[in-house]
């Protein structure tokens, strides 16, 4: 029970957790009040930006020869010479080789770039910090992505772990908790199987206590077909219980998913009981004042042909099992009561 409690707190907490990444990194500092970037020196520009500038410098000490102003103009970088080498090395030539080697020597005066730069790029500190910016948004991504998937996860559980009001523990049929009778263990159990060619299918049978006394009877028989022609193309059958403790039997309508999703067919055969679409392992449930069958369906074949598909079935196998709602005694001491009462009369 305190499991059950405790679920609730957590998902807030995890919740709350997602909503405050999403509104303070999202929300805050990309749309509302992002940060903006003002009055930033050349060394702390991207690498194209940078390069760019640089490539200008070389240009302008090109033309007006100001040693002073280009090296006021690289200053900022850490140790401008060498950059300049390095970018001389990664351009592809033409008229921005001989500016930047130009550049390099007013740097630092007797440098040689064909000495101390290799020919293939090297990654420079700005395209290192541009990786690492991105592995930096990757790994919150990913962060943020399982800590939505794990609370996605854990409502699932939550939702998957909690009964509904209407379900019955593992091990009971699937109908009202009232009374406390021997529902654990069913009265009794049949199968009954249905193959196409059988026109006449109608099985029924009779719910007693095991010392012989009549409770009621259920069964399963053919509803409705389609088609023309033999063998019966059988889209519906009824599912039905008899309580002699009740005034109704109550039935429900096993169908095709042909017929399920046919609104004029559904339609014709809703008087008879509650539309149940046919599926393996799906279990129909009928209850009484006294009595609960499952009637679960352990194989399902349709048939093929020029009929749509999925119309008819060409085989289906049934398991029912009876329970009664109260305990057995009970019932009988109830019947022998009401025989002695009618007797008197």
């Amino acid at each position: 029970m305190n499991l059950i409690n405790e679920r609730p707190l957590v998902s807030g907490l995890v919740l709350g957790l997602v909503a405050g990444i999403l509104i303070g990194w999202f929300a805050l500092g990309w749309g509302i009040a992002p940060i903006t970037w003002v009055d930033a020196s050349p060394d702390l520009l991207y690498e194209d930006y940078r390069s760019d500038y640089v490539v200008m410098v070389a240009r302008l000490y090109q033309q007006d020869r100001d040693a002073i102003k280009a090296q006021q103009r690289m200053a900022t970088f850490e140790d401008p010479a060498l950059y300049v080498c390095e970018l001389a090395a990664r351009a592809p030539g033409g008229p921005a080789m001989l500016p930047l080697t130009e550049l390099a020597q007013v740097l630092s005066p007797g440098i040689d770039c064909a000495a101390i730069v290799s020919v293939a790029p090297t990654p420079t500190e700005g395209e290192t910090s541009l990786a690492g910016r991105l592995a930096l948004l990757c790994g919150v991504g990913l962060l943020a992505a399982a800590v939505i998937g794990g609370v996605f996860f854990l409502i699932s559980r939550r939702s998957a772990r909690r009964p509904a009001d209407d379900e019955m523990p593992e091990g009971q049929p699937a109908a009202s908790l009232a009374g406390t009778g021997n529902r654990t263990i069913p009265l009794a159990q049949w199968p009954t199987e249905y193959n196409i060619g059988h026109d006449t299918y109608d099985d029924s049978f009779s719910i007693e206590t095991s010392a012989g006394e009549f409770l009621g009877e259920c069964g399963v028989g053919i509803s409705e077909s389609v088609g023309i022609g033999d063998p019966k193309k059988v889209t519906a059958f009824e599912v039905w219980l008899f309580d002699k403790n009740d005034i109704r039997t109550v039935t429900k309508v096993i169908m095709s998913e042909h017929a399920y999703y046919d609104e004029a067919l559904r339609a014709k055969l809703a008087p008879k009981g509650e539309a149940v679409l046919a599926r393996l392992n799906e279990t129909v449930v009928l209850e009484t004042a006294s009595l609960i069958i499952n009637a679960r369906i352990v194989e399902l074949e349709y048939g093929a042909g020029e009929l749509p598909p999925k119309s008819f079935f060409e085989r289906m196998v049934v398991e029912m099992a009876a329970w009664a709602k109260e305990p057995v005694e009970a019932l009988g001491r109830g019947s022998a009561e009401a025989d002695a009462e009618d007797f008197a009369l």
